[in-house]
């Protein structure tokens, strides 16, 4: 069940893939979600990106793509 319009753009952004967003973006990339990430590190991006996720540039490359976003960082 879907809680947004089936037009809205379905795809979940992560900026920050550190112990805890890189974990959760797995986890929805296993479910078959289509996850955008960015991080810093872009050895964990690549890494996702080997997943499926779609590798992003910047943070504001990521909002465009996605719905909704995690912003984890400390």
């Amino acid at each position: 069940m879907r809680f947004y319009s089936q037009q809205t753009n379905d795809v979940v952004g992560f900026i920050g893939l550190g112990n805890m967003g890189k974990f959760m973006a797995q986890n929805l990339l296993k479910k078959g979600t289509k996850v955008a990430v960015y991080d810093l590190n872009d050895k964990v991006v690549q890494e996702l990106a080997s997943q499926g996720a779609i590798k992003t540039s910047s943070p504001a490359e990521v909002g465009k793509l996605v719905f909704f976003s995690f912003f984890l960082f400390l």
